[in-house]
């Protein structure tokens, strides 16, 4: 073609008349037919530059097989790269076309103001073509867009309307900066088989990197700044309408142990459901009003170390990696007092060396001081006893001030640790350490606060607001006599206590 105008866009494709890559001028003519009917809607000034390569010497060339629009709204420029410049080339014998270099021939003789690379079986949302119509494209940017692959039988035929409602509810894949993620018909991102989500009514939508882990160690997600939750609450009658609970198991970097990261969690509108410094692993738990709409909950960063991208395995050094999800579970919201019914006094805590404990002083509550060594037993509460064989929750619920701590129950001999297992919540409410066993009737236990500092060493220092069991604690209490109350020898609610305690790690 010889029209020597500047267009304020050129677009680069390259290809051949053979059967490269599957029936190449079909592609090419649905490429051609869909992006001249996009520019004449919005008003796009561009030119589409082929490439065609190497060249079979017995077929015809590419421009006088495709059939343009008539008028056409863009320029259509031909430039061939002959066989024998082809046959300079390393390996141009096994390879007949050089996607690459082709390309590049392209854009050193395009003639527009910005250009955009593709290939001839990339179809262009309309709004895509609308936006690079407005002008806002700026010199010096690299511009790119998610891919989404699509089913190959394309209306070629058909109205610009028809050929954008077919890619639309024919999808098959997305290609993100991120990864590349199997989708449904309607586009949205489709969990694994095993994932970090526990029912069919959670679906992860946009911000997420690819499931990694293994079924042993269990599957985790890294998150970006930004991770999209989609909630389908009309598929489960048990949560359409009710007040649910999403908890979120979330850990920070555990390439490094000094890592932290806060994330504020927000609904639909933008509203803050909760906000927490996570630096450790912990279950976030957010409570949802009732809706039988289809929901999006979102998870910010809005907070972290300014080289947490940089503390990074090898080969991880990925942009916007602070933190990851092990799991996402959806259900009915129940409260405490369903729960854990039974409410224990907190002044029934006392120190592991037998000091005098201190009265709750409301609003504050048990303030206390642990020693610097990791594992030192801090409070106990009890000794008790199980009445009945069965599986025995307990509940903590404090504000960490400063460290870690862990809740354990001590066998009767106060030497071993019977096996529990500790999960630690963000809840409206402070944080809450709940640790489970399995029981048998009769069973002496003694709930245990220690130090967990996961630096080995360190003071721990917190304030004890409640602490809640699944049984009566009058049934419980194996040694009334020891929980007597003694005279305090202090007013002040800070506390240095001593003790020995276990190792192990919350979940």
């Amino acid at each position: 073609m010889t029209d020597t105008s500047s267009p304020y866009l050129s677009v680069v494709v390259t290809s051949r008349n053979d059967d490269h890559g599957g029936n190449p001028l079909a592609r090419l003519q649905a490429f051609i037919n869909c992006f001249d009917a996009q520019c004449r809607e919005t008003g796009l000034d561009a030119e589409v530059i082929v490439v065609e390569w190497n060249p079979p010497p017995e077929r015809p060339r590419l421009a006088s097989l495709v059939r343009f629009p008539e008028p056409r709204a863009c320029t259509y420029r031909f430039i061939e790269v002959p066989p024998a410049l082809h046959r300079t080339l390393a390996y141009s014998d096994v390879l007949p076309l050089f996607q690459m270099i082709a390309k590049n021939v392209g854009i050193r003789r395009a003639r527009g103001r910005f250009i955009l690379a593709t290939n001839i079986d990339i179809l262009f949302s309309t709004e895509l073509i609308a936006f690079l119509a407005s002008g806002r494209l700026e010199p010096g940017v690299l511009y790119r867009v998610d891919r989404h692959d699509v089913d190959a039988a394309v209306p070629i035929e058909g109205p610009l309307d028809e050929q954008m409602a077919f890619c639309a509810h024919h999808q098959l894949r997305l290609h993100t900066r991120w990864g590349s993620f199997p989708v449904d018909s309607d586009g949205r991102v489709v969990t694994a088989d095993q994932d970090i989500v526990t029912s069919p009514l959670i679906a992860l939508a946009s911000g997420w990197y690819q499931r990694e882990g293994a079924p042993a160690s269990g599957f985790y997600r890294w998150a970006q700044d930004r991770a999209d939750i989609r909630l389908t609450p009309a598929g489960d009658p048990d949560l359409a309408g009710c007040r649910t609970a999403l908890e979120i198991t979330v850990e920070p970097n555990p390439y490094d142990p000094q890592s932290w990261v806060e994330i504020e969690v927000t609904d639909d509108q933008g509203a803050s459901l909760a906000r927490a410094r996570i630096d450790r692993r912990i279950v976030l738990r957010v409570a949802l009003e009732p809706t039988t709409a289809t929901r999006t909950i979102a998870l910010k960063v809005v907070a972290a170390p300014s080289d947490a991208r940089r503390q990074l395995a090898l080969f991880e050094r990925r942009d916007a990696m602070c933190y990851r999800v092990r799991s996402i579970t959806w259900s009915r919201y129940a409260p405490d007092a369903d729960r854990l019914p039974f409410v224990y006094p907190t002044g029934g805590w006392r120190l592991i060396s037998g000091t005098d404990f201190v009265d709750p002083q409301p609003p504050e509550g048990l303030s206390v001081v642990m020693d610097n060594r990791r594992g030192s037993y801090g409070m106990d509460y009890g000794p008790m006893r199980a009445p009945h064989s069965g599986t025995y929750l307990f509940s903590l619920t404090c504000d960490v001030v400063e460290g870690k701590i862990g809740l354990g129950l001590l066998g009767s001999d106060r030497e071993s640790w019977i096996p529990s297992v500790q999960t630690e919540m963000l809840t409206a409410g402070g944080r809450v350490i709940e640790t489970s066993a399995e029981l048998k009737a009769g069973d002496q236990f003694t709930p245990v606060i220690y130090n967990n500092r996961p630096d080995n060493t360190g003071m721990s220092r917190w304030v004890v607001k409640a602490f809640r069991g699944s049984c009566p604690i009058e049934k419980a209490i194996a040694a009334r006599s020891s929980l007597q109350r003694r005279p305090r020898a202090s007013k002040d609610p800070r506390l240095i206590v001593t003790g020995s305690g276990p190792g192990q790690e919350t979940i």
